[in-house]
């Protein structure tokens, strides 16, 4: 508060004049405040100013509409920005598929697994490994062919794509080691936060595309070998008009052209142009 300027009390008499000294109990006081002025009247901040005058001025317009105008434009642009991030990771397309990201562990079914003890790994065997795979974090395994074949090329000479050789096993035991794959793993994905891949995503600007739980089957598929017995081949041989061009045939007269500079040194096996 600033004080006025002193007023001289009237009624105040020296002793020396023989009036009685003023009563000290009066309402007039030699020393007065400007309780009329009922806000602080320094016009400017200073420093070391205590908090009752910091919040004093902190409280008017001048300087709390530009703080609040402030405030409320930094928690819209933040807004903003997640939708944004939000819409842009939703509408792209996936960075990276799920055979960029997985491991693939192959199998080469003869040498595997033996269930029976006949010596040659089969389907059940692999079956009965299958934690194998989730102990070491596999998600996709790739399994050599094992479709019907003379054996001539290890399997690679198909004889027929769509069944199972009974060195092997058998259509049932295939369909129940898919069965059992893609039960495998169940419960160790779900377990999985998805709230870390959503910050992932949002740190990277990539959707990772997380697979189905349990395990994936790869087929090892080959077209462009077939065995002799194939059906393709039998049917091309006689000329079927269907199957004619499904192998490149030529005059086996060393004078005749060749159809192409290829060197095939597995005579059991016959090529497709596939």
């Amino acid at each position: 508060m600033e004080l006025e300027e002193s007023i001289r009390n009237p009624g105040y008499k020296d002793a020396g004049d023989g009036v009685p000294a003023a009563d000290t109990s009066s309402s007039d006081t030699a020393v007065k405040l400007d309780l009329a002025a009922d806000e602080y009247t320094q016009v400017k901040p200073y420093a070391g100013m205590p908090k009752e005058v910091l919040l004093l001025h902190s409280s008017k317009a001048r300087y709390r509409v530009p703080r609040e105008i402030l405030f409320w434009l930094i928690v819209c642009c933040t807004l903003a920005l997640v939708a944004v991030t939000i819409t842009v990771i939703v509408m792209s397309p996936p960075c990276l598929r799920w055979w960029q990201i997985s491991p693939v562990y192959q199998v080469y079914p003869r040498s595997f697994k033996d269930s029976d003890g006949d010596g040659v790994g089969d389907l059940k065997g692999i079956k009965e490994k299958l934690d194998h795979f989730l102990q070491m974090n596999i998600k996709a395994v790739w399994i050599s062919p094992f479709y019907r074949s003379p054996m001539k090329d290890f399997g690679y000479d198909v004889e027929d794509f769509r069944d199972i050789d009974p060195l092997f096993g058998n259509m049932q035991d295939f369909e129940e080691l898919l069965a059992e794959m893609h039960n495998k793993g169940v419960f160790l994905q779900r377990c999985g936060s998805g709230i870390i891949w959503f910050c992932v995503s949002l740190m990277t600007g990539c959707m990772y595309v997380v697979s189905p739980p349990g395990l994936k089957l790869i087929m090892d598929f080959i077209p462009n070998h077939t065995s002799d017995r194939h059906r393709w081949f039998n049917l091309s041989r006689t000329r079927d008009p269907h199957y004619k061009d499904y192998y490149v045939w030529t005059d086996c007269d060393p004078s005749s052209p060749k159809p192409n500079n290829w060197v095939c040194t597995c005579t059991a096996v016959s090529h497709s142009t596939g």
